[in-house]
């Protein structure tokens, strides 16, 4: 019975350490959110799954506005923790079933399913009050500083504005521009 049981510990515990290394693989180690390659896969599938049902997902594009600034006055260490809350600040706004992705550097997408631009729209509104009415509390290693942050948000609708994974990240990330053009801290949905 001992040696069952032990036996049996360990294969739960290597169970366990599997699992950890499967959702690490998938993950941001900085912001915790998923990471470019479990993006690429959920956009993948929810496409299929727009195309195969007909229901819109929106898919957000998020970037936070003059980030360079932050890097270049107060280091990078400052910037990873303006990402890391921003990545709390997001994760707060979304259903459980959206899934918020950090795509690299300072933009992170969202993907609502089930949602269309009005729903997206809605969230992006959302995500912007949340992110530029409450400063940013962060740690320069001596002192404490508040910084305003705000981000702009490009909105492509899959089923509307493109019917390939592919073709949605486009289209978000032109809306994207297109809010930053329109003078950041704002949202925009794709036009094609």
């Amino acid at each position: 019975l001992k040696t069952f049981a032990g036996q049996a510990a360990i294969a739960v515990e290597n169970v366990l350490l599997h699992r950890q290394a499967q959702r690490l693989s998938l993950t941001d180690p900085l912001t915790g959110l998923w990471n470019y390659r479990f993006m690429q896969t959920s956009l993948r599938r929810e496409a299929e799954r727009v195309r195969r049902y007909q229901r819109p997902s929106a898919l957000l594009a998020i970037d936070l506005d003059r980030f360079k600034a932050v890097n270049d006055t107060y280091g990078h260490p400052v910037g990873d923790q303006v990402l890391v809350e921003l990545s709390r600040r997001v994760t707060g706004q979304i259903r459980e079933v959206d899934l918020a992705f950090r795509h690299g550097g300072e933009e992170f997408m969202v993907l609502l399913p089930e949602t269309d631009a009005a729903g997206g729209a809605a969230v992006a509104e959302r995500l912007g009050r949340a992110v530029a009415d409450r400063p940013f509390k962060v740690s320069d290693g001596g002192s404490g500083l508040e910084l305003n942050i705000t981000v702009s948000v490009g909105i492509a609708v899959m089923g509307e504005h493109a019917d390939t994974a592919a073709g949605a990240l486009a289209a978000a990330d032109e809306a994207l521009y297109a809010a930053k053009a329109a003078g950041r801290d704002t949202w925009r949905i794709a036009t094609s």
